[in-house]
Order: C-alpha cells, then structure tokens, then sequence
C-alpha cells in the first residue's frame, strides 16, 4: 500500500519519553525501510504521544523534536506534534517553540524560545546518561 500512495502517517510513532532503546531501534528501522519503498521516498507525517511527560513542558517537547530529529528525513518526513493525543485540546498542546528555529542552538536562543535553562540541563543529563548507556551495550 506505501508504494502506490504518496503519503503515509504514523499515529503515536514516536514515543520519546517511554520508548525503550529496542523500540527506538524498531521506529527507526520501520521509517527507514518505509522510505525505502519508493523513489524518491514518499511524504511520511510521524506522530508522536507524550506519554511520561506533558505537552506543554518544554522537556517533552525537546525530546520529541530530537527523537524525531534521529529519526527523520528532512527532506521527506514531518513531524506532528501529539495529534492523536487530545485532538480537540488547544493549539499550544500541540507545537514547540523549538519546532520554529532554524539556526545554531545555544543557550540564548533557549531563552528566546521560553525554554528553561533548567529544561536544557535537564535534556543534557538526559543525553550525557543515554550516550553512557548507549556506549556500555
């Protein structure tokens, strides 16, 4: 069905603050061999669930967009921000400020952003605990 249909979505695909390491694993391989199936890939939208978190805290929302970020193609994917997760709920349950930037990251486009200093401390701790996980396996 992927190859004769020029777009596909995946409902609550990503899941950054709940998804293990194989089920990461898994997503990544499941969009890769989707993207395969075509040439050139065609348009896939990837949801994502705040499951563990909130989606208005901006920790939740930096974990979606780098998730998606490992994930993703930019040249043929997007990103959809908890659509299936309360449709009817506010806009701003569904978008990151961080989704908006296209730039160099530092700390002073965070805060322009209305992300916490706290939140990227806490998104570095995140990384800095997973890459020694990640290196130990």
């Amino acid at each position: 069905m992927i190859r004769n249909t020029p777009m596909s979505v995946e409902e609550f695909a990503l899941r950054p603050l709940a998804a293990n390491r194989q089920q990461f694993e898994d997503i990544a391989a499941m969009i890769r061999r989707r993207q395969l199936l075509t040439a050139p890939s065609s348009y896939m939208v990837l949801d994502s669930l705040p499951t563990g978190g909130s989606p208005t805290d901006p920790r939740t929302q930096i974990a979606t967009l780098a998730y998606y970020y490992l994930v993703g193609n930019p040249d043929s994917t997007f990103l959809m921000f908890y659509g299936g997760d309360d449709p009817n709920s506010s806009w701003r349950e569904h978008w990151s400020p961080a989704a908006a930037y296209n730039g160099s990251w530092d700390l002073e486009v965070a805060k322009k952003q209305a992300l916490s200093a706290r939140a990227l401390a806490d998104l570095d701790r995140w990384i800095a605990d997973h890459l020694r996980v990640a290196a130990a396996a």
